[in-house]
């Protein structure tokens, strides 16, 4: 993937995870399991011991974003 690729990437995501509570708030079901599986590639579990959802990985166009969230807070 070159420079321009990743960017646009990123800049695709971003755009995308701004619209996620949207998104999840207006669609149907299969929207919210196609959300899921775009964000959470491997899927979800729920922890239910600890009340708490798990993934094994999340979709690495989206990995930097709490970091840039948590950033861009302090």
């Amino acid at each position: 993937m070159n420079i321009s690729t990743s960017c646009n990437t990123f800049e695709w995501a971003i755009n995308i995870s701004l619209e996620l509570p949207l998104l999840w708030d207006s669609g149907r079901v299969e929207i919210k399991e196609n959300l899921q599986k775009l964000v959470f590639p491997k899927g979800i579990s729920y922890y239910h011991k600890i009340g708490t959802f798990l993934t094994d990985e999340v979709n690495e166009v989206f990995q930097p974003i709490p970091d840039q969230v948590k950033f861009l807070g302090d």
